[in-house]
């Protein structure tokens, strides 16, 4: 995935946690000559020397330096100046618990005062990525669910959404590609729940975004929600722009920025050193002797007699259905941390459930 013909890739990886998140971009064709900048993160602590695009720092919810550099350190955005526009490329954390709803806000304002001040420096600008944010009832297969989870808090209220939806209302300074050529749709979900099945039935939320500034907003050709692409819970939202490269400035030798794959000292091809040709090779190991005792069918008896007593018992069958269940394991904290149980398997509207389970922003 770091290097694909025809493409350059910008990576950011999280360096916290192995496999907890991250971003790319790929950039095709004529446009990867375009690509004048490329930072990681929002608060630029991550790149080399100074920044080049304009610096986010703010004082709303204690939105220091620190405090933005322990969230890039989690591999969540990924910005590139194309010349035309400058592409961020956004992973919002998960309210997983109340603790992380400071760090969400302060990825959405970091990212609310970078555009900003694009704008202001008459940028046009292009946000994509999973936001964690359901904009409006529209967007959440069950707002009432939602509210109920939440101790009866207004859905409109959550601070997260209003912040969205102040930066795409009236007066707001982004344009939501989705909703700009398909305003009434329902069920225009992108993500799901995999531990209840409810893709199937399409009993999700809308999390993944495409907004762009006003100018960019009116070369739209097209914008689709691409729910039959699987392999994930969440589904691609792909968008056509009808724009062309600024010829104003044009790229007579570009320099490829720092943070692109192929620069990255494992994909470089490194030759290998001529003296290693005459350097004397190392002594060859030595082949085991095989023992005289014959004692292989012994073996496979006790082998297979082992593995006899840890084969795993069937499944449970469900009380309603007679059909075997799913186990899970319990992720949040707690006394059941790490304990296993049996759900039925079938999705959430087959087995006539339409209550709380589902996926949350």
């Amino acid at each position: 995935f770091a290097l694909v013909d025809g493409y350059d890739a910008y990576f950011s990886f999280s360096r916290t946690r192995a496999g907890y998140a991250g971003v790319a971009t790929y950039v095709r064709g004529a446009w990867r000559s375009r690509v004048r900048a490329a930072e990681e993160g929002l608060s630029n602590a991550l790149n080399p020397g100074p920044g080049v695009l304009p610096a986010a720092l703010s004082r709303r919810i204690a939105l220091t330096a620190d405090a933005l550099r322990r969230l890039d350190a989690e591999g969540r955005c990924v910005t590139i100046d194309l010349g035309t526009c400058v592409v961020i490329n956004l992973y919002s954390p998960h309210e997983s618990d109340s603790d992380r709803l400071p760090d969400k806000l302060r990825v959405c304002y970091a990212l609310e005062r970078r555009v900003r001040r694009l704008i202001a420096a008459g940028r046009e600008v292009c946000v994509v990525g999973d936001l964690n944010i359901a904009l409006t009832r529209a967007d959440h297969c069950d707002p009432a669910g939602w509210e109920r989870d939440n101790g009866g808090r207004s859905f409109e209220l959550h601070p997260p959404r209003r912040w969205l939806s102040q930066m795409l209302g009236p007066d707001g300074i982004l344009v939501d590609l989705t909703r700009q050529c398909h305003p009434i749709t329902p069920g225009l979900y992108t993500c799901w729940n995999v531990k209840i099945n409810a893709r199937p039935v399409n009993f999700g939320t809308r999390l993944d975004y495409i907004l762009v500034s006003h100018g960019l907003a009116k070369h739209l050709v097209h914008c689709n929600v691409l729910q039959a692409v699987l392999g994930s819970d969440h589904c691609p939202v792909d968008a056509e722009l009808s724009i062309v490269p600024d010829a104003s400035s044009p790229v007579t030798e570009p320099v490829v920025p720092w943070l692109c794959t192929r620069l990255f000292r494992e994909f470089s091809g490194t030759q290998t050193l001529l003296d290693s040709f005459f350097s004397a090779r190392a002594p060859a190991p030595a082949k085991a002797v095989p023992s005289a005792v014959a004692d292989t069918a012994d073996r496979r008896n006790v082998s297979g007699a082992w593995r006899s007593m840890f084969v795993r018992p069937d499944p449970p069958r469900c009380r309603v259905h007679n059909e075997p269940c799913r186990e899970l394991v319990t992720k949040k904290q707690g006394a059941n941390y790490g304990r296993r149980f049996w759900v039925c398997s079938r999705c959430v509207e087959a087995r006539g459930r339409h209550g709380t389970e589902q996926t949350s922003d």
